[in-house]
């Protein structure tokens, strides 16, 4: 009984000891157990924040096609040549028509017989014969500016062609794009549910260091740490840093400041 009573205080000593040990497994397993979820909390986030960018992508992309604009500014530049030399012909076809007239009218007052005076005569042989030049080199120019317009017309034909397979394309991406939205902003959406959730799991304290550290680290609080490197700068982190963050202690990155997490 003596005995007993002598070894109580040690044997209680050793009791303590042992729940202490109990109680600093217990708190490195719930710190361990924060750190996986802020962990899973920075893998949702990460994923928002890829499905928020390739949203503002999708949207950027349906407001317009670079294709169908560039298509239609070439369109329109083929139009306008067409149309230019197309009224550089009727131009022509106008002079033309006047040349012949005003030679047709000097002709029949040539050989009417009314015009007696011998130079009046020869003033009127020379009109005509200027005149006869002139209508050659119009005709000349009808024809050029004619295989002119010929040309022009292939080319709008072209590009009216080459319009037509831009918007169809676009058509077609546009459906896809737009398939692609609605399924970005679902995900999104069903994400963020998930992000809610998640953040439930996880302490206010720890929650607070988290988006304080992600407001001040561009979005990513918490890196994975492989082989003793951080994963979110690539820069090598002491031994006992890694030691650590193994145990499920708060460990920052020296480099990036970021929360490490050993995944593995």
């Amino acid at each position: 009984m003596l005995h007993l009573c002598y070894n109580q205080p040690a044997a209680v000593a050793v009791h303590a000891e042992v729940i202490r040990d109990r109680v600093a497994h217990v708190e490195d397993v719930h710190t361990m157990s924060q750190l996986q979820q802020l962990y899973r909390l920075q893998q949702i986030d990460n994923e928002i924040r890829e499905k928020k960018q390739r949203l503002r992508e999708v949207m950027r992309a349906l407001k317009d096609d670079e294709e169908v604009v560039a298509a239609r500014k070439h369109k329109e530049r083929t139009e306008e040549a067409l149309q230019k030399m197309q009224g550089r012909q009727k131009e022509l076809e106008l002079q033309l028509g006047s040349v012949n007239d005003e030679a047709q009218r000097s002709e029949d007052r040539l050989y009417s017989g009314e015009v007696t005076n011998p130079k009046e005569l020869s003033d009127l042989q020379q009109k005509i014969a200027s005149l006869g030049r002139r209508k050659e080199s119009l005709e000349d120019q009808i024809l050029e500016t004619m295989l002119a317009v010929e040309e022009a017309q292939e080319v709008d034909e072209a590009a009216g062609e080459r319009l037509r397979e831009a918007e169809a394309e676009w058509e077609a991406r546009r459906e896809r794009l737009e398939q692609e939205q609605d399924a970005l902003a679902e995900e999104a959406g069903r994400l963020l549910q998930q992000r809610e959730a998640q953040a439930d799991r996880i302490s206010d304290e720890m929650l607070a260091t988290y988006e304080e550290t992600a407001r001040r680290r561009g979005g990513v609080a918490v890196a994975a740490l492989v082989q003793q490197v951080c994963q979110a700068c690539t820069v090598r982190v002491s031994a006992t840093k890694a030691r650590a963050a193994k145990t499920g202690e708060l460990v920052y990155c020296s480099s990036c400041g970021r929360i490490l997490y050993p995944p593995y």
